[in-house]
């Protein structure tokens, strides 16, 4: 585990924490959580910008139904 932006992760991704939204950070998150079953480790692996990219492609399959 290594301490990255103030987080504890199991790797450091690279990004600049204060360009990043935390709020849709967490949402997506969970969404990924939620819908796809996405666990906690592979969630901490991913890079704030990954989350957001799975999430938009998450959010076309849910409306797409």
């Amino acid at each position: 585990m290594r301490i990255c932006a103030g987080r504890i992760t199991a790797g450091c991704n690279s990004f600049v924490p204060e360009q990043i939204d935390w709020d849709s950070y967490y949402r997506a998150a969970a969404d990924l959580a939620f819908w796809f079953g996405f666990a906690p480790d592979v969630l901490e692996k991913m890079s704030p910008e990954e989350i957001l990219i799975w999430q938009e492609q998450a959010n076309r399959q849910i409306k797409e139904g």
